[in-house]
């Protein structure tokens, strides 16, 4: 089971990340989506990593991915939409901060989507997010469930050999 993004092109290519995630690229942006969990998501994040009081619900992990060791996350705007199937979307923009310096290294923008018991998240990296917000919630509202891996077999193709 994983997330999917129906406003990226079919032909975009994916790598399969050891952890499960799946990382695209796309133009100049880098989009790392996550396997659907039981559960939440926003939990495994340490306090240590982000600026100021964490908020609840805290980030997911996936929001500190490959964030170097001397800087910092700062939560900028946090806005709690739907996708466009009407699946709870939360939409938080961050920025990466080294210590001790305001100026940003990197904005990263991470959703976290909620299907039914499962949850998922996903973190967008890139130049100058905050210049293409429109574009990039309207990608992030794109997100639904995939239920089914396409690489296992299903009902319908156990149906059809058995016939």
């Amino acid at each position: 089971m994983r997330l999917r993004l129906d406003n990226i092109p079919a032909e975009t290519e994916e790598t399969l990340q050891p952890d499960g995630c799946r990382q695209v690229r796309l133009q100049a942006l880098t989009i790392l989506l996550s396997p659907l969990l039981p559960g939440a998501v926003e939990d495994a994040l340490p306090e240590a990593r982000v600026i100021g009081p964490v908020q609840q619900p805290a980030l997911p992990a996936l929001a500190a991915r490959d964030c170097p060791a001397d800087c910092r996350l700062r939560i900028g705007d946090e806005k709690l939409a739907e996708t466009a199937l009407g699946w709870p979307l939360r939409l938080i923009f961050l920025q990466v901060c080294r210590e001790g310096n305001d100026a940003p290294v990197e904005e990263r923008l991470v959703a976290v989507y909620q299907f039914l018991r499962y949850s998922a998240a996903a973190l967008v990296r890139g130049p100058a997010l905050a210049e293409h917000r429109p574009q990039l919630t309207a990608l992030l509202q794109s997100g639904r469930p995939q239920w089914h891996d396409p690489d296992s077999g299903t009902v319908t193709a156990l149906w059809d050999i058995w016939r």
